[in-house]
């Protein structure tokens, strides 16, 4: 369902009158935003199978190798960036291959097991921290990950090469974008490939054909119930009872989608 017709569904609902665009009047550009409210809020109820995605990275950035201190310079773009505009995905599993074919194609998809796969074991920010700021420094197959501190700035020295001891920009980054970290860090002229399963909420809609990917009764219904209590009166309905039925339509949608992936409603004792 577009934007536009989730917008329609919720002003009939509120016995208001339809528009042609979601711009098109104060009231509905309101209701725009109380259904990218309860977008949200549905997004954030689950783990939706269809907010699932794999993004490919290739060619995790790389540094200069030990064996050669004399041609160390700057040291850039080490946090992969995931996600961007302060949308933290929820990393499920980093994968990593190495001497894949080919980069960023159809054939490095078919193929990018070629020289080896392993699952990345995931560490904690801090035990990261101090791997990059305080251990020693390690160049190898990257073992482990972590998320990156925001607008982080850390100093490598080359002292950790044998060179002369001056300290250079290491790792970087800017704004709120989602990054992760891998340790040890690649050696110069490696070629490993990331594969990373994440879970994140579609970005705001905003155009009118913008199409929401969620099931639509949980969002509309809760959409009614969030306008009902800013209105104030609905005409018949009290906005608690909007509130159980957008529940009743959100907890039926849930168990739907459980169904397609028991594995996250199964816990076991450890």
């Amino acid at each position: 369902m577009t934007y536009l017709e989730l917008v329609n569904n919720v002003l009939r609902r509120l016995r208001e009158t339809e528009v042609t665009t979601v711009q098109s009047t104060s009231y509905s550009k309101l209701i725009g935003d109380i259904v990218n409210d309860a977008k949200r809020l549905v997004e954030d109820a689950w783990d939706w199978k269809v907010l699932n995605t794999a993004t490919f990275i290739a060619d995790i950035p790389d540094v200069p190798s030990a064996s050669n201190p004399g041609a160390y310079q700057v040291v850039q773009e080490l946090d992969i960036e995931l996600k961007g505009a302060g949308l933290t995905p929820k990393v499920k599993k980093v994968v990593m291959g190495w001497e894949a074919e080919e980069a960023i194609s159809i054939s490095f998809a078919n193929n990018w097991r070629g020289g080896g796969l392993r699952t990345l074991t995931q560490i904690s920010q801090d035990e990261m921290i101090e791997k990059y700021d305080i251990g020693p420094l390690e160049l190898g197959e990257p073992l482990y990950w972590a998320f990156s501190p925001v607008n982080s700035l850390n100093f490598i020295s080359s002292s950790e090469f044998g060179a002369t001891l001056t300290e250079y920009p290491g790792i970087y980054t800017t704004g709120n974008n989602a990054s992760i970290r891998v340790w040890p860090l690649p050696e110069n002229g490696s070629h490993y490939y990331l594969k990373v399963y994440t879970a994140a909420n579609n970005d705001p809609l905003s155009g009118d054909d913008d199409v929401l990917y969620l099931p639509t009764m949980p969002v509309i219904h809760l959409a009614v119930a969030l306008a009902a209590r800013e209105r104030g009166e609905t005409g018949g309905t009290s906005t608690q009872e909007y509130f159980s039925i957008a529940n009743k339509y959100l907890s039926d949608a849930i168990a739907q989608d459980a169904g397609n992936v028991p594995e996250q409603t199964i816990f076991y004792t450890v």
